[in-house]
C-alpha cells in the first residue's frame, strides 16, 4: 500500500469513526445521571450524562483540529467571555476567604463548577463543529435523535404501566435494571422518569431536546422520515406519544413549559410561520389548538380523578390555598407552587445583592449561607436546599439558572451570558430568512427551543445537563453550515 492510499485509508476511517461517535452521542444524550460513567470523568455526581463518553472522542476528533480553522458563530466570543469572567470572580472570590460549608474547601467547590461549565462547553463544541462541517448530515441527524426520544418513551411507557396497573412487582422489577443500567435513583411509582434522574429532569428534557423539533415538523409538513400518509408522518406520532407521557411526570415546571411553549408555537404558526394565507393559517390553529387543548383537558381530568398521586397533590394545594385566603394574591399562589425553590430564589438574589459586580465565584454560593440567610430564618427559606448529594459535597441549589449566575458572578457574567444567547436568538432568526423551505422550518424549530430553554431557566441551574448545550450547537452549527451549503436539504 503507497503512502497515499495508506493516508486515504486512514482518512476514511476516521471520517466512519466520528460519523459513528456522533450517533452514539445522540442516541445516549436522554441518559443523563448514568450510573454507567466512570467515577474519574464524574461518575459520583448527581449530573452524569452519558453523553460525555462519546463528547470525549468526538472532541479530539472534531472540535481540536478543525475548530482554528472553521470561521465563528458571532456568539462564540461572548462565550469565551463568560469563561474569563467566571474565572476572574472565582479567583476574586477565593481572595475573600469563604469560610468551609460542611468541612468542604471553597477551593473544591471552585474546580467542581469550572469542570461542570466545561462539559456543558464541549456539548456546544462538538454539536456546532460536527453540524457546520457535515451539513448534509444535519437530517440524519435529527433520525438519531428522534431514535433517542424513542428509546426514553418505550422505557417511559413501560413505567406507565406499573402506575395504571398499580403493579408494584413490575416496579420493582423495571427499579433494578433502571438502576443497574440506565439512571442513579430509583424509580418513582407515582410518576414518569422516563430515562433520567426524575420527573422534571424527563418533562424538561424533552421540551428543549425534542418537542421544538416535533411540533415545527408538524406545523410545517416537513418530516425527516420517507414515510408519510396525509397529515401524519413519524414526527405527529412521536408527538402525540411523547405528549401523553409528559402528563405522567406530574410535573409543574414540566407541564407549565409545555403550555407557554404550545401558546407560543400557535401564535408564531398564525403570525408569520408557515405558506398559506393569513386567513387558512388562523384557521389551521385554531383547530389544531382546540384539538389539542380538548385532549390535555380530557387526558388531565381522567388523571386527576384517577391517580392518587394527583388526586393527594392538588388537594393539599387548594388547602394551602385556603389557609392562606385572606392574603391571596398572584405572588401567594407562586409561591406556593414554587415550593421550596421560592426560598431558594430569594436566597441566590440576597447573595448577588452583597456581591452585585462579580458575585461571589463560581460554585461558591454555598458559602454564603449564613452570611445571606439569619439562623432564625433558615428553617423558612431554605428548610431543605441544602442536601449531600451523590458526591457528598453539601448540594446549594439556587435551581434558577439567572439568579445562579447573579449569585456567582454577578450582573457582568449574567449579561455576558445572556449576549451569548441572544446571540444565538439572531443565528435561529437569520435562518428562517435562508431561501431554503427547510431551513426555514428549522430556524422556527431553534427559535422555539431557545424560548424552551429561556422558560426551563427558572428551575434548573447546572451547567452540566446536556440538553441545553446541544440547542446553543445546533443553532450554530445549521446557521453556519447554512450560509455555505448549496444543496437542498
Amino acid at each position: 500500500m503507497t503512502r497515499r492510499a495508506a493516508w486515504s485509508w486512514l482518512h476514511r476511517a476516521r471520517t466512519h469513526l466520528v460519523h459513528l461517535l456522533w450517533a452514539a452521542f445522540l442516541l445516549s444524550l436522554p441518559f443523563e445521571s448514568s450510573p454507567l460513567l466512570p467515577e474519574v470523568i464524574g461518575g459520583r455526581a448527581v449530573v452524569r450524562p452519558l453523553a460525555v463518553l462519546p463528547m470525549m472522542g468526538l472532541f479530539f476528533l472534531e472540535v481540536l483540529p478543525f475548530i482554528w480553522r472553521l470561521p465563528w458563530p458571532r456568539p462564540f466570543p461572548a462565550l469565551l467571555a463568560f469563561w474569563l469572567v467566571a474565572l476572574f470572580a472565582s479567583l476574586w472570590g477565593l481572595t475573600l476567604l469563604p469560610t468551609p460549608e460542611q468541612g468542604f474547601l471553597p477551593s473544591r467547590r471552585v474546580v467542581r463548577g469550572f469542570m461542570t461549565l466545561a462539559v456543558g462547553s464541549g456539548f456546544y463544541l462538538v454539536t456546532w463543529v460536527y453540524l457546520q462541517r457535515h451539513p448534509q448530515r444535519a437530517k440524519a441527524s435529527l433520525r438519531w435523535l428522534y431514535a433517542a426520544l424513542a428509546l426514553s418513551l418505550l422505557w417511559g411507557s413501560l413505567q406507565v404501566l406499573y402506575i395504571v396497573r398499580d403493579d408494584v412487582t413490575l416496579w420493582e422489577t423495571l427499579n433494578r435494571i433502571h438502576r443497574a443500567w440506565i439512571g442513579t435513583r430509583p424509580l418513582q411509582f407515582r410518576r414518569v422518569s422516563g430515562v433520567t434522574y426524575e420527573p422534571s429532569w424527563f418533562a424538561i428534557q424533552s421540551l428543549i431536546l425534542f418537542y421544538p423539533w416535533l411540533w415545527g415538523s408538524v406545523l410545517t409538513g416537513t418530516t425527516v422520515f420517507p414515510w408519510r400518509k396525509g397529515p401524519l408522518q413519524g414526527e405527529t406520532l412521536l408527538l402525540a406519544w411523547m405528549t401523553g407521557l409528559l402528563l405522567f411526570t406530574f410535573s409543574r415546571s414540566g407541564l407549565g413549559i409545555f403550555l407557554f411553549l404550545t401558546t407560543v408555537t400557535l401564535v408564531l404558526r398564525a403570525l408569520t410561520w408557515g405558506r398559506g394565507s393569513w386567513g387558512k393559517r388562523v384557521l389551521h390553529v385554531v383547530v389544531g389548538g382546540a384539538a389539542l387543548t380538548l385532549f390535555a383537558a380530557a387526558a388531565l381530568w381522567g388523571i386527576y380523578r384517577w391517580n392518587q398521586y394527583v388526586f393527594e397533590h392538588f388537594t393539599k394545594l387548594q388547602a394551602r390555598l385556603r389557609q392562606r385566603a385572606d392574603e391571596a394574591s398572584l405572588l401567594t399562589v407562586v409561591r406556593i407552587l414554587a415550593g421550596s425553590r421560592w426560598g431558594e430564589w430569594q436566597y441566590g438574589y440576597r447573595v448577588y445583592e452583597g456581591h452585585p459586580v462579580l458575585g461571589v465565584g463560581l460554585g461558591l454560593a454555598p458559602f454564603y449561607l449564613e452570611e445571606a440567610v439569619p439562623g432564625g430564618e433558615l428553617s423558612y427559606w431554605f428548610y431543605d436546599s441544602v442536601l449531600p448529594g451523590g458526591s457528598g459535597e453539601p448540594m446549594m441549589h439556587i435551581r434558577h439558572l439567572y439568579l445562579r449566575l447573579l449569585a456567582e458572578t454577578g450582573w457582568v457574567g449574567l449579561w455576558t451570558f445572556l449576549a451569548f444567547q441572544l446571540g444565538l436568538v439572531g443565528l435561529a432568526l437569520e435562518m428562517t430568512l435562508h431561501a431554503e423551505s427547510r431551513r426555514r422550518a428549522w430556524g422556527w424549530c431553534l427559535l422555539l427551543a431557545m424560548a424552551a430553554v429561556f422558560a426551563s431557566s427558572i428551575a434548573f441551574d447546572s451547567f452540566s445537563l446536556p440538553h441545553q448545550w446541544v440547542v446553543y450547537g445546533w443553532i450554530s452549527g445549521l446557521a453556519m453550515g447554512a450560509r455555505s451549503a448549496t444543496d437542498p436539504l
